[in-house]
This record gives C-alpha cells, structure tokens and sequence, in this order.
C-alpha cells in the first residue's frame, strides 16, 4: 500500500485496487485468500512431516533397542509423562 491506497502489480503494471471493476477486485480477493490457504496448508504439511519423521526415528531407535537394550531411550515412550499439556 502506498499513502493509503492498495497499489496491484498485474503483468508489470501498477494498478490502484479501488480503480478496478468489481469482477477483478473480487478476483484478487480470491487469489489472496487462496494465498492464505496455501500458507496454512503448507505449515499444516511442514508439521506433520516433521511428526512423520519423528514417529520414523522412533521405529528405528526401538527396532535397535530390540537388538541392544542398552539402546537410548526412545524419544515418545508411551510410559513416560509428557511434559507438554
């Protein structure tokens, strides 16, 4: 926005969003809310891959454990408490 007006850059040009026929002002209202979901799908996506990464460590941390009891404590045991909550 500059000095209050919400200035739109279409193929290289500027375009004050005020100025544009209704039909593209609620177009770009789309696009920027799709936008928006798309951010918060890929957090979504960034979380659960890391979760799925997690949950794949514990696999092998207590596959290993199988083979050495020794092993390091895995890192979401059940039988502990958690500290989050």
């Amino acid at each position: 926005m500059q000095n209050g007006q919400d200035i739109i850059n279409i193929d290289g040009v500027d375009y004050d969003f005020e100025e544009l026929e209704p039909a593209a002002q609620y177009a770009i209202r789309q696009i920027r809310d799709v936008e928006k979901q798309i951010a918060a799908a890929q957090f979504r996506i960034d979380q659960l891959s890391a979760a799925r990464q997690i949950f794949s460590t514990t696999i092998s941390i207590s596959l290993k454990a199988m083979k050495d009891p020794n092993q390091l404590e895995l890192p979401l045991d059940e039988t502990q408490p958690t500290k989050a909550g």
